[in-house]
């Protein structure tokens, strides 16, 4: 058998200076875009790039990589077009397509993909009229007609909006760990998450055996160490492979809910370990979930969580969203939420400060 690759868990705050995620284009595009270019400028499409090269709106495709590469609006085409990278390269191929007038967007492209042009055109040309190249490969291909979904979708106020936002940022960290479960698996296995367990049972007041819910937890690691210590644990995860792992793996009861979306027992359990999990909420949804989290503790009940701190950005790292917050600020936020602090400490433990890039706190239901 191939050995598995480890998986590196590292979410140091990096660059949040890319907050519609545009790097995935990029990174679709490294190996591909001069094989597109030189296809285009040949005049016949020969290999599969049309969703990452001629980007659409979203709401238009329904497979995984429609959706991946899906543009939210006309505010995320503009960004893509003022990126020093992205805008040029949509324009060069705009400008090949337009070598070859003497097709059809049919003969070039195929279809469905003819279609995915002029979807892709419409939505460039309204988000820059300014650019005459986008009307001009509709006019050379389409006899200047847009397309009328994208026109609906934009024009009728039914562009993705705030939630279809966050819907896509909880879908493509999802789609992170769906695809990189094994190596998860086997990457975080061995990991010393002891201190961190300790921290939460020792300020439970209830007796053993206990209720714990694991918010985000994965493949089940910790679920089967709290079930060793004679305790009923129950997983939750938004991943689909984490959840079916964590229920062959451990045994134990393992809901799959999206954090965006909890919907969780009131007052069941004693305690909650959200171990490295909560930072992927987007911040304007984290009161939401911290109060569902809130709502589920006994009275008395305790709330773990480890998160990696930061200056309060929020961002993209890499394929997954996270955000990352000062002490300050992660206190203001679990006490608006119904919690009072018990203590809360930095990992890994006999490190100076800037080598210790986890915050753990723990919190009692008021």
């Amino acid at each position: 058998m191939p050995t598995a690759v480890p998986y590196d868990c590292r979410l140091e705050p990096q660059n949040m200076t890319d907050p519609y995620h545009l790097r995935r284009f990029l990174d679709a595009q490294a190996d591909t875009y001069h094989h597109a270019l030189d296809e285009l400028k040949a005049g016949r499409k020969q290999t599969h790039w049309m969703w990452f090269v001629f980007p659409q709106l979203a709401g238009l495709g329904r497979s995984d990589m429609a959706q991946r590469y899906a543009i939210t609006g006309v505010d995320e085409a503009r960004a893509y077009l003022n990126h020093p990278v992205l805008g040029q390269r949509l324009e060069e191929c705009a400008q090949a397509v337009l070598g070859w007038r003497d097709r059809s967007a049919r003969q070039i492209l195929g279809t469905p993909d003819d279609l995915k042009l002029r979807s892709s055109m419409t939505l460039f040309a309204l988000a820059a009229p300014q650019i005459p190249l986008f009307a001009q490969v509709l006019t050379a291909f389409f006899a200047g007609e847009h397309d009328k979904q994208t026109l609906q979708l934009v024009g009728a106020g039914r562009a993705p909006g705030a939630q279809d936002e966050l819907a896509r940022l909880a879908q493509l960290t999802l789609q992170h760990y769906q695809h990189n479960a094994e190596s998860f698996r086997e990457g975080t296995r061995d990991h010393d998450v002891s201190q961190n367990m300790n921290a939460l049972l020792r300020n439970i007041q209830a007796p053993a055996p206990l209720q714990i819910l694991d918010v985000g937890c994965g493949p089940g690691r910790d679920l089967q160490r709290f079930t060793a210590l004679g305790h009923h644990a129950t997983g939750l995860d938004g991943c689909e492979r984490f959840v079916a792992m964590a229920r062959e793996d451990s045994g134990c009861e393992v809901w799959l809910q999206d954090f965006l979306a909890l919907d969780l027992p009131a007052q069941r359990f004693d305690g909650i370990f959200a171990n490295a999990a909560l930072f992927h909420i987007p911040s304007r949804k984290l009161p939401t979930a911290l109060r569902q989290l809130h709502q589920s503790l006994k009275p008395g009940g305790v709330l773990f969580c480890s998160n990696p701190r930061g200056d309060d950005q929020e961002g993209w790292t890499g394929d997954r969203y996270a955000a990352y917050y000062r002490l300050e600020t992660w206190q203001a936020l679990l006490q608006a939420a119904g919690f009072s602090e018990l203590e809360h400490f930095y990992r890994p433990t006999g490190l100076p400060r800037e080598q210790q890039p986890w915050l753990a706190s723990v919190w009692r239901r008021q």
